[in-house]
Formats: structure tokens, C-alpha cells, sequence
């Protein structure tokens, strides 16, 4: 995956407890997403990227751990996928998960694969 420079110094200084968080999910988007890379929205959100595209944020918050659907492409995949995904509390465009261990593994890599091959053209939230 390719980091700007704002996106890498982000991810290698936050503390050990989020930016382990953090890899499991910058890992798996890496691996099921063709040309990902990832840039800094806001002061703590890590985009995720499709060719240069937004798709998803993510953000290691105090108490949990949150993923922001970036585009209309990637919020139809994760309502499609959401009973599978694991114990998460939503709101409209976030998804919010307590422990990793809540996060089924295996639909969120059917969902990073299905958002690797969507064409993100509509943006939803930040932009």
C-alpha cells in the first residue's frame, strides 16, 4: 500500500494499542484491494484509497475502533454484508467496534474485495 507522507508519519506515531488495531485492517484492505493506497482526512482518520479514490476511513478511537464509509459504492457493500460482519454498533455512515476479536475477519475481506473492484465515484461523507 502507498502512504503520503502525512498518512505515514500519522500511522507509525500513533501508540502501539491503535496502530495494532489499525495494521490488522490497513493489512487486509492492502491485501484484497488492486492499487490501495492511504492518505490523512481530519487530524486522526486514515483514508483508505481505490486508484486514488476514497472508500473507507479508519480511526482508532479510545474506546473502540471506527470504520467511515467514504463512498456510495463502499456503503452498499457493507449494508449488504453487515449481519455477517460481527458485533458492531452503526450509525449512518460508521461502524464502530469495541474489540477486533467482534470483527469477523473473513466478511470483511469479502467486503474489501468487493470495494477493491467497485468504481468509487460517489462520495459520501468527507471528501
Amino acid at each position: 500500500m502507498r502512504f503520503t507522507d502525512d498518512a505515514r508519519d500519522y500511522y507509525e506515531n500513533l501508540p502501539n494499542i491503535d496502530k495494532d488495531r489499525l495494521q490488522i485492517i490497513v493489512e487486509l484492505f492492502d491485501e484484497c484491494v488492486p492499487n490501495a493506497s492511504a492518505e490523512i482526512h481530519y487530524p486522526n482518520i486514515l483514508s483508505l484509497m481505490v486508484d486514488g479514490k476514497g472508500a473507507i476511513g479508519v480511526s482508532p478511537r479510545k474506546q473502540y475502533l471506527s470504520i467511515y464509509v467514504a463512498s456510495i459504492e463502499s456503503l452498499k457493500i457493507f449494508k449488504e454484508n453487515l449481519a455477517e460482519l460481527g458485533k458492531v454498533n452503526h450509525g449512518v455512515g460508521c461502524l464502530r467496534f469495541r474489540k477486533m476479536e467482534h470483527i469477523n475477519l473473513d466478511t470483511l475481506r469479502i467486503i474489501f474485495t468487493k470495494i477493491g473492484k467497485a468504481d468509487h465515484i460517489g462520495l459520501y461523507g468527507f471528501s
